[in-house]
């Protein structure tokens, strides 16, 4: 949003009548830009302005002045009490909040918040979470390749270890290999088979971690509507 649509936002949100106090793309800048890196340092805006703005973007006016770096206090304090990212627990909040719940998960606020306490106090949800965590060790865990190639990089050079990675010996067959570079294809194509075999005992622990998720979710069903 530019600063003078942001402008006209606000003299069509605040009336004047109201004590508003004066808009301009100057004075929009200089409070946007309270407390940053410049060669002249910004004037702090007033409390009316800043409570103004605060109102606009929805947050607090402890974030726009640099007090906190989530969207209100209230949000930092949630965050910091249940170890949720902040988006986490937004999303919450759009299925329990009135303006939100019937669009986001078409129930009404109270059904929305007895079905994921349900959720979230089921017996089986902290297996869920276990299943979740392995699912994303195995699905998320360590790129072998970058590993394995960062290393060769930093012992041969990536040029190097380039031109291996493109040298095929038949076509070389009885010419002299520089020592080095002999040293570093072999390596590379150990680092191919280490590749391989990563990726395929991935492939099958990952198999198990879907099915061990897939069985935890189902448990989470059972216990929340028995057979």
């Amino acid at each position: 949003m530019s600063q003078s649509e942001l402008v006209r936002r606000l003299e069509a949100r605040y009336p004047k009548e109201q004590g508003r106090p004066s808009l301009t793309q100057v004075n929009i800048s200089r409070w946007l830009n309270y407390g940053g890196a410049g060669k002249r340092e910004s004037s702090m805006p007033s409390m009316e302005v800043a409570i103004m703005l605060a109102d606009f973007f929805g947050v607090d006016v402890g974030y726009l002045l640099g007090e906190t770096d989530y969207r209100s206090f209230t949000m930092e304090a949630a965050v910091n009490y249940l170890g949720l990212s902040e988006h986490a627990i937004e999303h919450i909040r759009l299925a329990t909040r009135f303006d939100t719940a019937f669009r986001s998960v078409h129930m009404l606020p109270i059904e929305a918040g007895k079905t994921i306490s349900s959720l979230l106090g089921s017996k089986k949800f902290f297996d869920l979470v276990m299943a979740l965590e392995e699912m994303d060790r195995v699905y998320n865990g360590p790129d072998i390749q970058k590993k394995l190639f960062r290393e060769l990089e930093e012992k041969y050079g990536s040029e190097m270890v380039a031109e291996a990675l493109e040298f095929e010996p038949y076509e070389h067959e009885g010419e002299e290999v520089d020592p080095v570079f002999r040293e570093a294809y072999i390596e590379v194509q150990d680092a191919m088979d280490k590749m391989y075999a990563a990726n395929n005992e991935r492939k099958a622990y990952e198999g198990k971690a879907r099915y061990e998720l897939a069985k935890a979710f189902e448990e989470v069903v059972r216990d929340l509507y028995p057979e």
